[in-house]
């Protein structure tokens, strides 16, 4: 699991608070945890952190062209005349900017994975050997050619043969219909694909679905 977040800085002096607090405003954010607290959720969750990354020098050039070009735009006089939660919302570029220059918050990304259970082996998927995958695709599109060619000649049929509105007909229709829905959905569901992907390669599962 890989998650990238807005952090709170760990500067806890009044200014650096106040900072956090009307970038929350601003955007609409109940509050910020710290490198520190997601760490620990991630933890307490059962996971294994791999790896706390700190991009803020990454992403701080985001908010200096967000800032630059709301500068520019005049969009601030136009957003004044929407509402007030809008103006908030282009003033507070310069504030997550100023944030993250004095170090008020930060911008994370945290890796953590389920730990391994050794009890039972991993789930390893066997590699297709490159001959299947050629068969695989050499079925497919062999069979979507005959779905072409009898495209055309069920076109020609229908072209060619006189309507009729018979109850025969319309009870044939809908049949067909019904067949080919129930069908295709009953295939699609996990517990088929799965039982079917014991006695069909992968290589040839799109091709039999077809």
């Amino acid at each position: 699991m890989a998650i990238c977040a807005w952090l709170a800085g760990d500067r806890t002096d009044a200014a650096s608070v106040q900072r956090v607090t009307d970038v929350c405003e601003g955007f609409l954010c109940p509050s910020l945890g710290t490198s520190s607290d997601y760490c620990r959720w991630f933890t307490d969750a059962g996971l294994v952190m791999e790896q706390d990354l700190d991009w803020t020098s990454r992403v701080m050039q985001t908010w200096e062209i967000c800032e630059r070009r709301v500068r520019r735009s005049g969009i601030r006089y136009l957003a004044r005349l929407i509402d007030r939660d809008t103006s908030l919302f282009l003033n507070r570029f310069n504030t997550i900017l100023e944030a993250y220059r004095e170090g008020s918050m930060n911008y994370g990304c945290f890796i953590a994975r389920k730990p391994f259970d050794m009890s039972s082996p991993p789930n390893v998927v066997p590699r297709e050997r490159p001959i299947h995958r050629v068969a695989g695709i050499a079925l497919g599109v062999t069979i979507h050619l005959l779905f072409a060619v009898t495209v055309w000649y069920v076109y020609h049929f229908f072209w060619s043969t006189p309507g009729t509105s018979s109850a025969n007909a319309i009870l044939i229709d809908v049949l067909l219909a019904l067949q080919f829905g129930i069908s295709h959905s009953v295939f699609l569901c996990p517990p088929v694909r799965k039982r079917l992907g014991r006695w069909i390669s992968r290589s040839f599962m799109d091709a039999a679905f077809a």
